[in-house]
C-alpha cells in the first residue's frame, strides 16, 4: 500500500495543482513524498530472535484454493500450531545452524507477524478460521512426508511456492544433521584423547578407530589413501574402514584406483596372499552391491581414480590367470568424483595409532555460514 501510494500522489499532486492553479499544492505535496519515501525505505523485517541471522523472508501466505476433508478441530489445529511456534522463542543455544524445528517456527511466526501485533498466544486465539487453517497446512507441509507434503501443496494457489520453501527447510535440516554428526565425531575424539592422556592408549590404529565410536569418513578416508601397505597395523586399519558400509564411495575409489595403478593387487595374486585377495574381492563385492551409500568427499585432481579406468582390464586379466577366478569390474568406481575435500584430521599419527595433539574444534566443525534469504514465494 505503501508503495502503491507512491507511485500515484505525484499524480493526484500535479491534478489538484492544476484545478487549483497553485503550484504551491504541487511543491508540499512532492516534500510529503519525498519524507513518505524516506521512511518506508527503512522499513524491513527484524530478525526475530537476536544474534542469529535472519536465514528467510517470508510474507503473508495467501488463501488456500481448496479445503482438505477430515480437518481436526480449530483447537486441535492451535495445539499443533502452538508446539510448532514454539522452538523460536526459547532463545539461542549456541553457534550451532538452525534446526527443522527451529525454520518452520520462524516461518509461521513470520506468517502471524504479518497477521497480528500482538503476543503469539493471543494471535492464535484471536486468528480467524481461513487464516488459521492455512497456517496449520503451512506447518503440515512443512514438517511432514514428502508423498503427504505434495498433497497438502495443491490446497494452496501455488502449490510450487510453499514446496520451494519446503526444499529449503529440507536443506537446512541437512546442514543441520551434518553439524551434529561433526559435534559427535569431535567429541568423541576428545574423549579418545583424554583416555590416552591418562596411560590408556589403544593397542593398534585399527582398535582406535573401532573405540571412537561415531564413523569419522575424513579420518578413514587419511587412513585408506596415506597408510603403509607394508605395515600391518596399518593395513589392518586401512581394511578395518574399508569394510565399513559408512566408509565414502570416494575413499573406496581412490584405493581400488591405487592398488590398480601400483599393481599391488595383482602383486598379491602372483604371491598368493590371500589375505588381501580376500579383503579385496570383499570391497568390490560390497561396491558392485551398493554397500557404499556414503558420498560427500570429492577427489582432486580426479585423475587420481580416472587414470585406473584404462589399466583395469589389463589388471583383471592378470588376476585371472594368477587365480584362476574370474574377477568383477567394480562399476563406475573409477570416475570423476565430486564433493567436499576430506578434513585433514592432523592431531592423528597413523604410525602409532595415537593422537599426539588435542584434537581442535575447527578441525571438525565448519564455521557457520551465512544463509541468504528467498523471496517471499506466495
Amino acid at each position: 500500500m505503501i508503495f502503491s501510494g507512491l507511485a500515484a500522489a505525484p499524480v493526484l499532486t500535479v491534478a489538484l495543482a492544476s484545478l487549483h492553479g497553485d503550484m504551491r499544492a504541487f511543491l508540499s505535496g512532492s516534500v510529503a513524498m519525498t519524507g513518505v519515501a524516506s521512511v518506508a525505505a527503512t522499513i524491513r523485517w527484524r530478525p526475530l530472535r537476536p544474534g542469529r541471522r535472519n536465514f528467510i523472508s517470508l510474507g503473508n501466505p495467501g488463501p488456500l484454493r481448496s479445503t482438505p476433508r477430515d480437518l481436526p478441530s480449530a483447537n486441535r489445529q492451535r495445539e499443533v500450531l502452538a508446539r510448532a511456534l514454539s522452538p523460536a522463542e526459547d532463545g539461542p543455544v549456541d553457534d550451532r545452524p538452525v534446526s527443522r524445528e527451529e525454520a518452520v517456527s520462524w516461518i509461521l511466526h513470520r506468517s502471524l507477524s504479518a497477521w497480528h501485533s500482538g503476543h503469539t498466544d493471543s494471535a492464535l486465539t484471536d486468528l480467524p478460521a481461513p487464516r488459521l487453517l492455512t497456517l496449520y497446512l503451512l506447518a503440515r507441509l512443512l514438517t511432514s512426508s514428502p508423498g503427504e507434503a505434495g498433497e497438502i501443496a495443491q490446497h494452496f494457489r501455488r502449490p510450487d511456492a510453499v514446496l520451494s520453501m519446503r526444499d529449503e527447510v529440507d536443506n537446512l535440516a541437512r546442514i543441520r544433521a551434518e553439524w551434529d554428526r561433526d559435534q559427535r565425531i569431535w567429541m568423541a575424539t576428545h574423549w579418545l584423547w583424554t583416555r590416552q592422556a591418562q596411560d590408556t592408549p589403544s593397542a593398534s590404529l585399527a582398535e582406535a578407530l573401532e573405540q571412537l565410536g561415531p564413523p569419522d569418513i575424513d579420518l578413514w578416508h587419511r587412513v585408506v589413501t596415506e597408510h603403509d601397505p607394508d605395515n600391518p597395523d596399518q593395513a589392518a586399519a586401512a581394511f578395518w574402514c574399508l569394510r565399513q558400509p559408512a566408509c565414502d564411495r570416494a575413499t573406496v575409489a581412490a584405493y581400488l584406483a591405487r592398488i590398480v595403478l601400483d599393481g599391488r593387487l595383482v602383486a598379491a595374486a602372483r604371491r598368493g596372499d590371500t589375505q588381501v585377495l580376500t579383503e579385496v574381492r570383499g570391497i568390490i563385492d560390497r561396491w558392485n552391491a551398493g554397500v557404499y551409500k556414503t558420498g560427500d568427499l570429492g577427489i582432486d585432481p580426479p585423475q587420481t581414480v580416472t587414470d585406473a579406468a584404462p589399466r583395469l582390464p589389463d589388471t583383471l586379466r592378470d588376476l585371472e590367470q594368477a587365480t584362476g577366478d574370474r574377477w568383477p569390474a567394480p562399476a563406475g568406481a573409477f570416475t570423476r568424483r565430486d564433493g567436499r575435500p576430506p578434513r585433514p584430521r592432523p592431531a592423528w599419527d597413523l604410525a602409532t595409532g595415537q593422537l599426539t595433539s588435542e584434537p581442535q574444534r575447527e578441525d571438525y566443525l565448519d564455521a557457520p555460514a551465512a544463509l541468504l534469504p528467498v523471496q517471499n514465494p506466495f
